[in-house]
């Protein structure tokens, strides 16, 4: 299955970092940008500075949920790493690398991926640089 714009984005149930139960529908009602990265990807870390000046630069009233993927095996690397990069925003993997259906649903072949969704959960576009996909989310929402 393609994820194209339009599309419907395939729903991913994880756990977040306190082990709790996380569905990306339980974000219905808010555009969401969904992140896949890995804590060992360097790439995927840098990235991050340009996630964190979106989350700063946009106003609540956008209703954007930044979520992020992570394809970590060990706990203790994916934490350590959201807390190294103060990656403050919504965090959620199943902690057993890429051998998840998430791999082939969102077609994860490299990272960092962004999919940006609509408050319907339906792909508005699909990005391989966070810088990308900041610039498009902030001219969707209106803000600098």
């Amino acid at each position: 299955r393609d994820i194209v714009p339009g599309s419907q984005a395939p729903e991913i149930q994880a756990q977040d970092t306190a082990g709790q139960p996380v569905q990306l529908s339980d974000y219905r009602g808010r555009f969401v940008l969904l992140t896949f990265w890995l804590s060992a990807c360097q790439k995927c870390r840098d990235q991050f500075a340009e996630l964190k000046a979106l989350q700063k630069d946009l106003s609540p009233s956008a209703h954007l949920a930044i979520l992020s993927y992570s394809f970590n095996i060990q706990k203790d690397y994916w934490t350590t790493a959201i807390r190294e990069e103060r990656a403050d925003w919504d965090h959620f993997s199943h902690l057993k690398g890429y051998e998840v259906p998430v791999t082939e649903a969102y077609m994860i072949d490299n990272m960092p991926m962004y999919y940006f969704l609509d408050p319907q959960g339906r792909v508005i576009n699909r990005y391989r640089f966070a810088s990308r996909a900041a610039a498009e989310v902030r001219a969707l929402l209106g803000q600098p």
